[in-house]
């Protein structure tokens, strides 16, 4: 990923009253330049994701999951700057009915009106529940790449990833929780506007100005947001 300092973790770290100082940052990723994403990329990505198709199959196994997606669904308009579409196993299914449940559907919408990039926040949803949501105006670019991030410092922080500490008793549970996520993940956590933040996906610029590429960039988003979503809800509910 770019020139990203790679975050090592080790379990035996000493845990700080208050965690609010993580413990567990790598300094070093302060003196890495970031800056927001652009509106015109965050939204590029948002039409990519509504517009393209699968061109391969995505087949992962995720811990206890098995996840096959091979064709999406025609997208619906949902709301103003929303929309919504089924993931199907298989391509025989095409048309998305939003009065049924599927197993996985992805869709946009305007989560939070105090976002910076309106309508650009990704959710997925597993038989009609939403597994997790990832906000495109959190999203961070350093030189020709484009980072997907959730907040992964404190709960109550714009970002964070909520369901991860769910049922958490103290600061030594929410620690462990936070190394298993990156841990399975084999994900990179940076420092940027005072938080802690783990990469979920990457694009490279370039990729986002060449149509051949956009199936690719849809791809690895899907791959990553489904492996990302089903991690944080095993690590959940095994607490």
């Amino acid at each position: 990923m770019g020139n990203l300092t790679t975050v090592n973790y080790n379990i035996k770290r000493k845990i700080k009253e208050n965690f609010d100082n993580e413990a567990y940052i790598n300094k070093e990723t302060q003196n890495l330049k970031y800056k927001p994403i652009e509106e015109e990329y965050a939204y590029k990505i948002k039409e990519i994701l509504k517009v393209c198709q699968l061109e391969r199959e995505i087949n992962l196994d995720i811990l206890s999951n098995k996840i096959i997606i091979q064709h999406i669904s025609k997208p619906i308009d949902v709301g103003e700057n929303g929309y919504s579409c089924a993931l199907f196993k298989d391509k025989q299914n095409s048309d998305f009915d939003e009065n049924d449940e599927y197993e996985l559907s992805l869709g946009v919408f305007d989560f939070d009106e105090e976002s910076r990039i309106k309508g650009t926040t990704v959710y997925l949803q597993h038989w009609g529940s939403v597994l997790d949501f990832l906000d495109l105006s959190d999203a961070i670019e350093q030189d020709e790449n484009i980072y997907i991030l959730k907040n992964i410092s404190n709960a109550k922080q714009c970002g964070a990833i909520c369901k991860l500490y769910r049922n958490v008793k103290n600061h030594e549970g929410i620690i462990k929780r936070q190394e298993d996520l990156i841990q399975k993940l084999g994900s990179q956590v940076v420092e940027y506007d005072d938080a802690s933040w783990i990469i979920v996906n990457s694009i490279k610029k370039e990729d986002l100005n060449n149509e051949e590429k956009f199936k690719d960039v849809l791809h690895k988003f899907l791959e990553d947001f489904i492996k990302y979503a089903f991690t944080v809800e095993f690590i959940s509910k095994g607490y």
